[in-house]
C-alpha cells in the first residue's frame, strides 16, 4: 500500500478497502463495488485464515483464504463501515510467491456461482513527491507522487486527471511505472497481469514518508476490471534498473490464467485455473504452479494442490494423490523439495543416477526404473527430501 491518509478524506487508509491492494466485488453485475468488511469492535465479519507459508532460500510462497460474505455498502465516505451481506458468497484465495528473491507473484483465486463485477487494485507510488500545500479542510494544490504510467505502452496523464475519477484505457495486461529510488537513481516497475482486462486509472490519495498535511499526496489507483462468476488471476510485480530487460506474455490456458517471463537466461511459467493444463511443454494438474526452466533443464518447480508435473515428454514429478504443496529446487548434483501432504504417497520423480534420498535428514530406500526413481512415504505435514545425483540433469 502507498500509505494510508488521516485528514483529506474520512476513514481512508486502514479503514476501508479501497485504500489497499486488494480486490472489490459487487453483489451483482452492475452493482456498486466494496471490498471486505474488516469487523467492529466486537466481531470480524469476513476473517481469514492462513492455510500455507514456506521459506527456503530458492522458494517462499504464502496462501490467505476468506470467506467472504460482507461487503462494503459504498466504497467510501463516511458510511464505508456498513456492511452489506452478499446474496450468493465467494471464497478467495490469495497467494504470494517468491522466486529465488528475485520478483513477487500475486496469485487471486476467486470462487464463486454469480456473475458479478471483480476488480484487482494496485496502489502506484514513489517516495519523491511534489508537496500538497493548504489547511485540513482547505486544499489549495493537491500534491503528488513522482511518477512516469504507461499502459501497453501508451503513456498516461494521470497527473492532469480530474482526482477522484476512473479513467478508461482499454484491455490490458502491461503496466510500466517508472520513478527513482529513495538515492535518486531511476528504477521502473512492470506489472504484468492476466486475464488481459479493461484497466482503468484514479487519481486519489496517499500519504508518503510523514504524518503532516503536505505528506498526503495524490496518486495512481490502478484496477483490472473482469466481469465473471469465478477468476484466477496471476499479477508479476518485476523491478528492475531501467537499462534491464524483461519479456512478460499471457499463454492460453484451458479453465485458467498462465504468464510466461522471459529474462536473462531462464524462463517462467506461472499458471492458476481449475482441470490439467499444457504450458509450452510444462503440465500440471496443479491449481497453481510455478516452474523456472533454463535451456529446457529444470530449475524451480512449485506445484499448490496437485499430484503431478511433465516437462517436454518427462515426469518431473508423479505423486499417487494430490499433496497441499511441493516446492523443488534442482543443481547439478541434487534436487531438494519440500512436500506437505497427509497420508500414504508413493513419489515417482525424474531423478536420473539417483544414488541416495533422505527424508527429514534421515536415508530412505527407493526404487529404480531408468532415469524415475520411486519411494513410498507416511506425510503428516511438512517434509524435506534430498536426492543425490551421480551426475547432472
Amino acid at each position: 500500500d502507498s500509505g494510508e491518509v488521516k485528514h483529506w478524506v474520512p476513514g481512508y487508509g486502514p479503514t476501508y478497502a479501497k485504500g489497499h491492494n486488494t480486490i472489490m466485488i459487487s453483489n451483482k453485475a452492475g452493482g456498486h463495488m466494496g471490498g471486505p468488511v474488516k469487523g467492529d469492535f466486537t466481531h470480524f465479519y469476513n476473517p481469514i485464515t492462513l492455510r500455507n507459508s514456506l521459506v527456503r532460500p530458492y522458494f517462499e510462497f504464502v496462501e490467505a483464504v476468506m470467506n467472504w460474505r460482507y461487503i462494503e455498502s459504498s466504497p467510501e465516505g463516511e458510511n464505508y463501515y456498513t456492511r452489506e451481506l452478499l446474496d450468493n458468497p465467494v471464497k478467495w484465495h490469495r497467494i504470494i510467491l517468491y522466486p529465488n528473491k528475485e520478483y513477487f507473484i500475486v496469485v487471486d483465486l476467486l470462487k464463486g456461482n454469480q456473475t458479478r463485477d471483480i476488480e484487482t487494485l494496485f496502489h502506484l507510488s514513489s517516495l519523491n513527491v511534489v508537496p500538497t500545500r493548504g489547511s485540513y479542510g482547505h486544499v489549495t494544490f493537491q500534491g503528488y507522487v513522482v511518477g512516469d504510467l504507461h499502459i501497453e505502452g501508451s503513456s498516461i496523464p494521470w497527473v492532469d486527471q480530474e482526482y477522484g475519477e476512473e479513467y478508461e484505457y482499454g484491455q490490458g495486461n502491461l503496466v510500466e511505472w517508472k520513478t527513482r529510488n529513495i538515492s535518486r537513481k531511476p528504477i521502473r516497475l512492470i506489472m504484468f497481469s492476466a486475464p488481459k482486462s479493461e484497466i482503468t486509472v484514479e487519481r486519489f490519495w496517499c500519504r508518503i514518508a510523514g504524518y503532516h498535511l503536505p505528506n498526503e499526496v495524490t496518486h495512481p489507483i490502478l484496477r483490472y476490471k473482469l466481469r465473471a462468476p469465478s477468476m484466477h488471476r496471476v499479477t508479476a510485480l518485476l523491478s528492475l534498473h531501467p537499462e534491464d530487460d524483461a519479456q512478460f506474455s499471457e499463454l492460453e490456458a484451458a479453465n485458467g490464467s498462465a504468464v510466461k517471463l522471459l529474462k536473462d537466461n531462464f524462463t517462467d511459467l506461472v499458471y492458476a485455473g481449475n482441470g490439467s493444463v499444457s504450458l509450452e511443454g510444462f503440465s500440471t494438474d496443479a491449481e497453481v504452479a510455478y516452474y523456472r526452466h533454463v535451456e529446457e533443464s529444470p530449475k524451480l518447480l512449485t506445484l499448490i494442490r496437485g499430484s503431478r508435473a511433465g516437462w517436454n515428454g518427462l515426469d518431473l514429478f508423479k505423486l499417487s494423490s494430490e499433496v497441499e504443496y511441493l516446492s523443488a529446487m534442482y543443481t547439478p548434483s541434487m534436487i531438494q523439495f519440500a512436500l506437505n501432504g497427509s497420508g500414504m504417497v508413493t513419489v515417482r520423480m525424474y531423478a536420473p543416477n539417483a544414488e541416495r534420498i533422505e527424508m527429514d535428514g534421515t536415508q530412505i530406500n527407493f526404487q529404480q526404473e531408468d532415469a524415475y526413481v520411486s519411494f513410498t512415504v507416511q506425510l503428516d505435514g511438512v517434509h524435506e527430501f534430498k536426492v543425490q545425483l551421480g551426475s547432472s540433469i
